[in-house]
Parts: structure tokens; C-alpha cells; sequence
């Protein structure tokens, strides 16, 4: 493992870092709430580390095969992931009561996202979870720029999960948009992942671009309604 895999495992904890200093400038204060979600963020990939487990018992590491990628990508890796980060939400924030706007869940699943890949961007250099062993012995250079653009995306997972849990929290019924929350992200997520299982540079350019795109309608559609309830 050369030092440019070690440099990628700074790059959540800087993204944390600056988040923390651009809430700190805004009069933020309930970094309890933060601090909880980092930590379940974090113990959430517990989970998809015993989903690739379960996985590779049955398959005994033989992923060969679209049916068997589509499988470990879409289920035990991206469901998964975003499963297990709903509910570390909902165990770091208590009946979601800290979140009052959608703002602030967009906030929230920013945090949670972080924690999750500061451990996850580890756990698949090593190879513990992650693409499938052929590819990082074939696409090395894609391998890389996995790595360094992964935690950028669990930002954008975040955000999605974020919004529209927040959005349900509006609602009398919220069960449909937190469904929502889990599917798109992990829609999301798969998306992620099967852009570079191809290898193909356009697909993983235009998916960069949607990513950006979603993100930005999200935030500006979470500040717009967040200014309407103040």
C-alpha cells in the first residue's frame, strides 16, 4: 500500500474538520448531535463488513458473473450502508427531535456520511470491503480515484438521506419519506459504485455531474423551506 492510499485517508477527517469550522462560524451548538453521528456514522460499517461476511460464505468469494456484481453492489454493499446509517440516525438522534428544518437535516446526514466513510475508505483499501478483487488488481488507477472521491459522494448520500427525512419530520405520517431517504440514497450509492465497476470514464463524469446537480437542488430546496419557517 503506497503513501498515496494513506493521503486518501485523510480526506474525510479534513471534510469533518472544515465542517465543523463552517458550523462553528454559524453559531452552531449542538455538536452532541454531531459528535453521536460521527460515532454511529462510524460503527454503521460494521454491518456491510458482516454483509460482505454472509456474502462471501455463500459465494465463497466467487463474484464472476453480472447477476452475482449487481447483487453486492445494489444489497450488500449500497442498501445496506444506507440501512444501517438510517438507523445509526435514529439511535445518535433520538425521535429526530434535534432536527427542527430541513437545513438541519441536511446537516445531520452530512456528519453521519462522514463518519461512515471515514472508517469504510480504510476498510476497502484494505480490501475488506469494497469493489470485487478483480477489480483492484485490473483498474488500479480507478482504484485511486475511488478512494479519494468516495467520501465526496457519502456526502451527497447524506444529503439526500438527510433531506427527506427532515422532510418527513413535517409530516403526520413520515414512513413514506423515510423510505424514500433509504431507496434514493442507496439508489444513489449503487450508482457510485457501478459507475466504476465499468471503468467507463463518461459514466463516472456524468455520474460526478448528477451528484453535483443533486446536491445542489437538495441544499437550496432544504434552505428555501427552512426561510419559509422561520
Amino acid at each position: 500500500m503506497n503513501a498515496t492510499v494513506y493521503i486518501s485517508f485523510a480526506v474525510a477527517p479534513v471534510l469533518i474538520l472544515i465542517g465543523i469550522i463552517l458550523l462553528n462560524s454559524s453559531r452552531f451548538n449542538n455538536w452532541k448531535s454531531i459528535g453521536n453521528l460521527l460515532i454511529f456514522g462510524l460503527l454503521s460499517v460494521v454491518f456491510v463488513v458482516a454483509a460482505k461476511y454472509l456474502i462471501d460464505l455463500r459465494w465463497h468469494g466467487n463474484y464472476h458473473g453480472l447477476k452475482r456484481t449487481l447483487f453486492y453492489i445494489v444489497i450488500g454493499l449500497a442498501l445496506t450502508s444506507e440501512v444501517f446509517k438510517y438507523i445509526a440516525l435514529r439511535i445518535a438522534l433520538p425521535k429526530l427531535a434535534a432536527i427542527k428544518k430541513p437545513v438541519d437535516g441536511v446537516v445531520f446526514g452530512i456528519f453521519l456520511g462522514l463518519g461512515f466513510v471515514t472508517a469504510a475508505d480504510i476498510l476497502i483499501a484494505y480490501k475488506i470491503i469494497g469493489l470485487t478483487p478483480a477489480f483492484y488488481e485490473k483498474f488500479k488507477e480507478y482504484y485511486y480515484i475511488f478512494l479519494f472521491s468516495y467520501p465526496f459522494a457519502n456526502i451527497v448520500f447524506g444529503i439526500t438521506m438527510g433531506y427527506f427525512v427532515s422532510m418527513g419530520r413535517l409530516k403526520k405520517i413520515a414512513f413514506f419519506d423515510d423510505l424514500t431517504a433509504i431507496f434514493a440514497a442507496a439508489f444513489f450509492h449503487s450508482l457510485f459504485y457501478f459507475s466504476f465497476f465499468t471503468h467507463d470514464n463518461v459514466l463516472i463524469s456524468i455520474t460526478s455531474l448528477g451528484f453535483i446537480l443533486i446536491a445542489a437542488i437538495l441544499i437550496s430546496q432544504a434552505i428555501k423551506i427552512s426561510r419559509r419557517m422561520d
